[in-house]
């Protein structure tokens, strides 16, 4: 179908309201307002403007190594040509339709990539936005939740979870015929919701996976083969490479991350500029968790007392040093927050990372602080900060249907009629205005 137009809508009005919440995502909005997603994609995958040097560093490429990927050197081959990755997910089959219409934007490049890299965020709670917990599907009254597993796995942190069963996806089709029996959904509905369970979440290959990540990337990939048959994706989930990654950098005393954090000045300063930025943390608030969480009994508890050496909470300290630290790590009493997960993907690894409508302006904070603190306490460091921020995916709606709503996967695979097959010549700017609510909401 053609996409249905937006209509009454400032584009200037919009950008202001954005501007009060979220000013480096206004401005990078107002440059590429004129571009169809596909130059937008094709700047993300293969922007020959960019002005940087980064490359994607030798120890990133031995990490994937050790994954046991069937496409392991296509990935490295692809990021030592263009080290770029798709950083916007959370760890959970892509049903969201965030999830989803990301996935079409990061498509959409005329020029395709041999291979598409999505790195998911495992460490956020069950109850998260994306809904790890269970499925989110389309109902007569929006999104409904139908879930695989128990209300106890809410606050638990996705990496941790092992494995569903056939038995758990035998609960949830019970749960999808109550439901359409009710009437809170369609029969049509629930026929497509069981064949989605059927043709994906019950392959042998994915039920004998041992815990919930892999299975979880394991189901999107087979979601956009079937999708995207003439483009490839590789889902890897954070934690499967970060700790490695992160001990590796932390006991090599000439990295970046280990003379910034075992240098009480540098980490003191760090810490204050990024106090208060969103996605960091906030002590005055009590929001957020200072560099590191707590894991304890699968869940993350926020660190927020720092002395310059010590993260600490009522029943936790954690001094900053490499031994200390990589215990910690190695035995899962820590796990690294977004602000050092980015800091080691970026400025470590050399990747540039395409995230959402958050994680363009934190991203920006986090280079604005590194490139203080290194210009203060280490300036022969400053090459390795030329890494560019300036991307977003995660927001836009690329397709939609007659109601304006984002067409998701279920659609696609299902209900291919609904899909804009031209959603690649969409402009960037209507794309955002179809999800203005979205974007105005979750950019705070």
């Amino acid at each position: 179908m053609e996409l249905a137009p937006v209509h009454g809508e400032s584009w200037q009005s919009f950008l202001s309201q954005l501007s009060k919440n979220n000013p480096i995502l206004a401005e990078h909005l107002r440059c590429w307002q004129n571009a169809s997603l596909a130059d937008y994609s094709n700047y993300i995958w293969n922007g020959a403007d960019r002005r940087h040097s980064h490359q994607v560093s030798p120890r990133f490429l031995k990490v994937i190594d050790t994954l046991g990927l069937a496409n392991s050197e296509i990935l490295k081959s692809t990021l030592t040509r263009s080290p770029v990755v798709l950083s916007a997910h959370h760890t959970a089959p892509a049903l969201h339709p965030i999830a989803w219409q990301t996935l079409l934007v990061a498509n959409a490049a005329r020029n395709k990539q041999h291979l598409i890299p999505v790195l998911s965020s495992d460490w956020i709670p069950m109850d998260n936005l994306f809904y790890p917990r269970g499925l989110l599907l389309p109902s007569a009254h929006g999104l409904r939740k139908f879930n695989i597993f128990p209300k106890a796995c809410n606050k638990k942190c996705v990496s941790e979870i092992t494995a569903y069963t056939r038995k758990d996806v035998d609960k949830l089709r019970l749960e999808l015929d109550c439901a359409a029996t009710k009437k809170e959904i369609t029969e049509r509905h629930r026929e497509m919701y069981i064949s989605l369970i059927d043709e994906y979440f019950c392959l042998d290959s994915i039920l004998e996976q041992k815990s919930y990540k892999q299975q979880s990337s394991q189901i999107n990939l087979h979601l956009c083969r079937d999708a995207f048959p003439d483009q490839r994706f590789e889902f890897i989930n954070i934690s499967e490479i970060a700790i490695t990654l992160l001990i590796d950098v932390l006991q090599d005393t000439s990295s970046l991350l280990h003379n910034i954090l075992f240098n009480t000045e540098s980490c003191r300063c760090f810490v204050s500029l990024l106090d208060g930025e969103s996605g960091c943390w906030n002590i005055a608030k009590g929001r957020g968790s200072i560099l590191f969480w707590q894991l304890q009994s699968q869940k993350m508890y926020p660190l927020l007392g720092f002395n310059g050496n010590t993260l600490f909470n009522d029943v936790y300290s954690q001094h900053l040093s490499a031994s200390e630290l990589v215990l910690a790590l190695r035995e899962k009493r820590v796990i690294p927050g977004m602000a050092v997960v980015f800091v080691l993907l970026m400025f470590e690894c050399g990747l540039a990372c395409v995230g959402g409508m958050r994680q363009i302006a934190y991203n920006s904070a986090v280079k604005h602080a590194m490139e203080k603190v290194v210009t203060r306490y280490m300036p022969e460091y400053l090459d390795s900060l030329d890494v560019p921020v300036d991307f977003f995916a995660a927001g836009m709606y690329a397709s939609v249907d007659r109601a304006l709503k984002p067409t998701t996967v279920i659609e696609t695979l299902f209900q291919p009629e609904k899909i804009n097959t031209d959603y690649v010549n969409v402009s960037v700017q209507d794309a955002v205005l179809l999800a203005r609510e979205t974007i105005l909401s979750l950019s705070g």
